[in-house]
């Protein structure tokens, strides 16, 4: 009869070492490299998926990124806009936070009433992926400059950093 607690142990060998490969594969690189991460900041309020007040977001917010070593663009959209996707921020960044130009300055949250909850989302793009298309059609509103600029530019590019959030509760 084969001994129960040689198995106990052998199965919970097998696990641990499941776990540990699992536990590999959730490492925080992409092809040796650490991967690109994406700092917004409002106020001293680092993003990520909560609420702001108005007062935290009224100013231009702060944008770096980590692990990336060249100057980058970055969008800032609300995809709940009653007309379509709005255009809120474009710049073109250094790593380190210093803006260089922004072909679209940037407009503070400001959903219409009893409009619910509005997601406001940054992207960073390499620089290299520039067009003057993002520079030469500033002029255009919000909307039209996501939908005319900004999607095209979109699909044809894949962003450096994940996106960041935060949500503002029209009143």
């Amino acid at each position: 009869m084969p001994n129960k607690s040689r198995k106990r142990k052998q199965s919970k060998t097998k696990r641990n070492k499941r776990k540990l490969r699992r536990s590999k594969k959730k490492t925080n690189k992409r092809g040796g490299q650490a991967q690109t991460q994406l700092s917004i900041n409002y106020a001293n309020i680092g993003i990520g998926g909560q609420e702001l007040g108005q007062a935290a977001y009224i100013k231009t917010p702060k944008i770096s990124v980590s692990n990336y070593a060249a100057n980058f663009i970055v969008t800032m959209t609300d995809p709940d806009a009653p007309a379509s996707t709005w255009t809120h921020y474009v710049a073109v960044v250094k790593p380190n936070g210093g803006v260089i130009s922004e072909p679209y300055k940037y407009q503070p949250p400001s959903p219409p009433p009893k409009t619910g909850i509005h997601h406001y989302i940054f992207n960073a793009y390499p620089l290299g992926t520039v067009t003057d298309t993002l520079k030469n059609n500033k002029n255009l509103p919000g909307n039209e400059y996501y939908t005319q600029v900004l999607s095209p530019f979109i699909r044809n590019n894949k962003p450096l950093a994940e996106q960041k959030e935060f949500t503002v509760t029209s009143s």
